[in-house]
């Protein structure tokens, strides 16, 4: 059997050697109380919240969800979504399903780079956080920095510290971007 990581399987019994190897995801079954979430349900619910510009904390109460969106009648706590998102199976469901985006995206001259803090509190005392400014201020974080063409996803993707520079980065992004072209970035 197929190995992830050494010791990894790519199997487990909430998402089943079909789940990580499809193409297609999606939440089939009936309407009820099931005993296990599945890996696909647990994106489903991130997703909900990544759409939303939500926590995974309000994506796991009903009342957040359009009517019958959800085949169940529970949903998953927000410590399951969270502990879940972390494991090797979800993390490979989450790279197929951008791979498969990805081979959709059609090849453009012109891409485009772009950077997005994440900020923290101020009282964070995550090691790897760095202070950087954000707009007019300064504020402790990291950096979402990214290269976009016409598709749904980035091409290629980065997290850093809040104080590294756009163009810094896109150094060791462009020798991931298929093809060749253009990038426009600013010097933020």
């Amino acid at each position: 059997m197929e190995t992830l990581l050494p010791g990894d399987p790519s199997w487990n019994a909430n998402s089943g050697y079909y789940c990580t190897n499809s193409v297609a995801a999606g939440i089939v079954g009936s309407p009820g109380n099931w005993g296990a979430i599945f890996d696909g349900e647990i994106l489903a619910v991130y997703f909900w919240a990544v759409l939303h510009d939500r926590p995974t904390a309000w994506a796991c109460r009903r009342e957040n969800w359009s009517p019958g969106l959800w085949p169940r009648q529970t949903w998953p706590s927000q410590a399951t979504v969270s502990r879940r998102l972390a494991t090797t199976e979800v993390q490979r469901l989450l790279r197929l399903l951008e791979s498969d985006l990805l081979a959709c995206c059609p090849q453009v001259w012109v891409r485009v780079l772009d950077g997005k803090p994440l900020t923290l509190g101020h009282d964070s005392h995550d090691p790897e956080a760095a202070w950087g400014p954000v707009g007019k201020s300064f504020s402790k974080g990291y950096k979402f920095h990214a290269i976009y063409g016409e598709g749904p996803v980035p091409l290629c993707w980065e997290v850093t510290a809040l104080n590294q520079r756009e163009p810094e980065v896109a150094i060791g992004l462009l020798p991931a971007l298929p093809g060749s072209g253009y990038v426009l970035g600013d010097k933020a």
